[in-house]
């Protein structure tokens, strides 16, 4: 599930909205605010919604004294490009409810959360979780330059399916660490990169009640700062996804504890896939 807020202008060679005898007059460099839920893994043909959408257009000042004489009372704007991933045959997906309390994004920026599910294995056994990731994200990676992702942070969440299912086993409250959660760079250096600072986030000891998820913030306290990213030579994007995870996991009243290790999601969730200008 992806929440976002993300403002852009087009970029550089956009289409032109006014032409005189087939040349371009005038490039519209306006700002784009949208906002909205939508599901991060799409199987074909798989139904989908963008729920609570919003958004909004700011022209520049001079447009207003300037429409009147070209002609120009109306702008409009169309979707054309919508990259998807995941199985086919996956129920339509809705998900309304969510909190969409973000910041305004500045001009070319992404504000929101991306949760993502992942399959860990502890002691052999499978462990389904789930982990969040919000950052203010570029949209736009620049030629020679870098990028990172600001005033980030996170949530380790253990789904009340799971819960139950150590409740069932006998475990009565979880604690531990996170120790990694890696981003996977394509297109760009480094390759890849561990968000958790050196020591690890610490799991504070939690019961387990049935039905009731747990939600373990990354950090405890405060933000993080991921990259900085650089293209690398000749690319024409950049692209970061959630990679694998690591936690250390211990249980009170039933055997279980050490690493829980956590391999990437799949199909991919992207946290931005950036165009190199």
């Amino acid at each position: 599930m992806r929440l976002f807020r993300h403002a852009g202008a087009p970029r550089p060679g956009g289409r032109p909205r006014r032409v005189l005898a087939g040349l371009p007059v005038f490039y519209l460099p306006t700002d784009v605010d949208v906002q909205g839920v939508a599901p991060v893994q799409l199987g074909p043909g798989q139904e989908f919604w963008l729920t609570q959408g919003s958004g909004s257009i700011t022209f520049p000042e001079w447009l207003t004294a300037l429409a009147p004489v070209l002609g120009v009372d109306r702008a409009d704007a169309r979707v054309t490009d919508l990259t998807i991933g995941g199985a086919p045959g996956r129920p339509p997906a809705k998900i309304p409810g969510a909190p969409l309390n973000f910041p305004e994004p500045k001009s070319n920026e992404l504000v929101g959360i991306i949760n993502a599910p992942y399959t860990c294995v502890l002691g052999g056994e499978p462990l389904d979780v789930g982990i969040a990731v919000g950052a203010r994200i570029p949209l736009v990676a620049e030629r020679g330059g870098s990028f990172s992702f600001t005033e980030a942070s996170g949530a380790l969440v253990i789904p009340a399916g799971t819960v139950n299912r150590l409740v069932d086993e006998g475990r009565l409250a979880a604690s531990g660490k996170v120790t990694a959660l890696n981003l996977e760079v394509e297109g760009g250096t480094p390759a890849g990169q561990n968000v958790i600072p050196a020591g690890g986030i610490a799991i504070p000891r939690t019961p387990l009640v049935r039905d009731r998820q747990i939600t373990v913030p990354l950090p405890g306290t405060g933000t993080l700062t991921a990259g900085p990213f650089t293209p690398a030579s000749g690319a024409a994007s950049v692209s970061v996804a959630l990679g694998s995870a690591t936690a250390e996991l211990s249980f009170d009243g039933a055997p279980g504890t050490g690493p829980a290790e956590c391999d990437a999601p799949s199909p991919k969730v992207y946290l931005v896939d950036d165009p190199v200008t």
